[in-house]
């Protein structure tokens, strides 16, 4: 069973078992040497997600750290996840090509798709080598986590009580509705990109909480999780459309993968669309309203 916070006198305390039962799996993840093939992305996928959450934890107790700390240490567990980011991003593209081309009713060249497919392959592979052999890179990475490991037992948290955790809440959820109207005004790549990590830490941050979980699974839950999963398929495909640019053609591939970014230019926009709706609905609520309504929750 996963590791929740719970509304006693514990709170505290069990913030730091959650990060280091996080750090903990993660270290015996990637110790299990040599990651290659499915084992590899499997094991990228379950660190990046135990980092991040890492991350929205310490958003819950930001006001209790204090800034000083929660920016040092914020920076010190994404920095953790870097060297992870290329691998996933390299078996993402391939899933986003099977799934656009599954779903999408377009008239691509079959051959044309196959024959970048193989290109996201190797490139793929390359990306994988390059990570299990650089030995410099993937031991700072277990040595960074190790030393993180041991940072928990300096925090010198008080109580963790409601007024901590609302303040923590609040924040990324105002953070995250500054982002949708940026987002709305400007729909960059960036903009969006920036906009899904703001509701994924949120999204997080109400799965850690045990009260506000059970609660959550339904309608505002639904919809956190259909939005970030919306913005991540946006997200993967931009950088398809890129690669698809920059990369493949530029190598000399068939041209014909120009008409590949239209279909990806027609499916962004169509997920695009079902992101500001979902973003309304999501951050159409009044902060204080939520607030005292996930209150509610984690009293009950």
């Amino acid at each position: 069973m996963a590791l929740r916070l719970k509304p006693n006198k514990h709170t505290s305390k069990r913030t730091k078992q959650l990060v280091c039962h996080e750090i903990d799996a993660s270290l015996r993840d990637l110790s299990q040497r040599p990651l290659v093939g499915q084992q590899l992305d499997e094991v990228v996928h379950d660190v990046r997600k135990r980092l991040k959450k890492v991350r929205a934890v310490l958003g819950l107790v930001r006001a209790e750290l204090g800034e000083k700390i929660y920016k040092r240490e914020t920076a010190c567990f994404r920095e953790s996840a870097q060297p992870l980011r290329d691998v996933r991003d390299a078996q993402a593209l391939i899933e986003t090509l099977d799934k656009l081309t599954r779903s999408s009713s377009n008239h691509l060249s079959a051959r044309a798709v196959a024959d970048f497919r193989e290109f996201l392959e190797a490139r793929k592979q390359n990306v994988c080598d390059e990570f299990e052999n650089n030995s410099l890179n993937y031991n700072r990475l277990l040595r960074k986590l190790s030393k993180a490991r041991l940072h928990p037992r300096k925090w010198e948290l008080g109580r963790v009580d409601w007024s901590v955790l609302r303040h923590g809440l609040k924040h990324v959820y105002v953070a995250g509705s500054r982002a949708f109207v940026v987002a709305s005004a400007n729909q960059t790549a960036e903009h969006l990109h920036e906009w899904r990590k703001k509701v994924k830490c949120f999204w997080y941050q109400l799965q850690v909480l045990r009260p506000v979980w059970q609660h959550t699974r339904d309608e505002l839950g639904r919809e956190l999780d259909a939005l970030a999963e919306t913005l991540g398929e946006d997200h993967d495909l931009a950088i398809l459309h890129q690669v698809v640019k920059t990369e493949a053609i530029a190598a000399g591939h068939d041209t014909e993968l120009v008409d590949l970014t239209i279909v990806i230019d027609d499916r962004r926009s169509e997920l695009e669309r079902a992101a500001f709706e979902l973003g309304r609905q999501v951050y159409g609520r009044r902060p204080k309203a939520l607030m005292d309504q996930i209150e509610r929750w984690w009293k009950a």
